[in-house]
């Protein structure tokens, strides 16, 4: 199927350039995408826990080396904690920004201070923003063009309804799309789940 035109919309829809854009079926396919691509075996990886549970299955899946920053009973996070994890050993910082399912949120300065951290280390910052709607919080999608190092990833499968038809995309630099082209499946998204896309974008309404 031809995903030129959910592109160009979403592109549109966005505020983004066409080549900082990579569709893939569903944020799933995205995280896998991201491991696949940038983690070989013993690659430190750094998430949230608990948190969308992909992350750790991919984890072990690529065979990386876990680092979970655990939230404490009362759902706090020690985020001097996490920035002392971030090391030069460090491949990529899962961040699940709403998080579930603890469904909290970074604040600005944890935001600004990990993007500093990770770009000092030469770390993939991975903002998972599956639920960024659900949130009054501007997207990190902001920072990609200032920062070759960031990604977010978002999905159609929860504002916008569309879980069963499995539709998502990545938001990065073009560098970084050309290395995930590279496992990227060739028809991944079916017909259906495109045309849908477009239809909400096209009537999109808050």
């Amino acid at each position: 199927p031809d995903q030129s035109s959910l592109y160009k919309k979403l592109s549109k829809f966005l505020d983004i350039d066409i080549d900082n854009l990579l569709l893939t079926a569903g944020s799933d396919s995205a995280i896998k995408s991201i491991y696949e691509t940038y983690v070989s075996v013993g690659d430190k990886v750094i998430y949230l826990w608990p948190t969308y549970a992909m992350i750790d299955v991919y984890a072990d899946m690529f065979e990386a080396e876990k680092v979970k920053i655990e939230y404490s009973s009362e759902l706090e996070l020690d985020f001097e904690k996490l920035l002392r994890e971030i090391d030069e050993k460090s491949k990529i910082v899962f961040i699940a920004n709403p998080n579930q399912p603890t469904g909290t949120l970074l604040k600005q300065k944890h935001i600004d201070d990990l993007i500093k951290k990770t770009e000092q280390t030469d770390t993939l910052l991975v903002f998972d923003e599956a639920y960024q709607q659900f949130s009054n919080e501007e997207s990190c999608i902001k920072y990609v063009n200032q920062f070759s190092h960031v990604m977010v990833v978002q999905t159609f499968s929860k504002a916008f309804g569309l879980a069963s038809v499995r539709l998502g995309y990545i938001v990065t630099q073009e560098i970084n799309i050309n290395w995930l082209y590279k496992v990227k499946s060739y028809a991944d998204i079916n017909l259906f789940a495109l045309k849908l896309g477009e239809y909400l974008l096209d009537n999109y309404w808050v």
